[in-house]
């Protein structure tokens, strides 16, 4: 998810303070980017995605024992990536 949102600042991204219009477009790109993600999977909160607390040390052991950093979480990163080629192709 932030990987996305980088790509899309170094395409669209402006690098002097007074160009609006750029400024415009690239955070027009990375909300149509978060709404896509959160439509699809509902949430980019990893704790919302995961069902569980990574700060909490029960919780992050019940993401362990549910091997959620192994299933769970490449399917993140395969839809953020797949909703970034969409994104760009539009």
């Amino acid at each position: 998810m932030s990987g996305a949102l980088m790509v899309l600042g170094l395409l669209y991204g402006h690098s002097e303070s007074s160009d609006a219009e750029t400024k415009a477009k690239a955070y027009a790109m990375a909300e149509k980017y978060m709404n896509r993600f959160i439509s699809e999977n509902g949430s980019v909160v990893c704790r919302e995605l995961l069902g569980y607390d990574l700060s909490k040390p029960d919780e992050r052991e019940k993401i362990m024992e549910k091997n959620l950093f192994r299933t769970l979480c490449p399917e993140m990163i395969r839809s953020a990536v797949r909703i970034l080629d969409e994104v760009l192709e539009e």
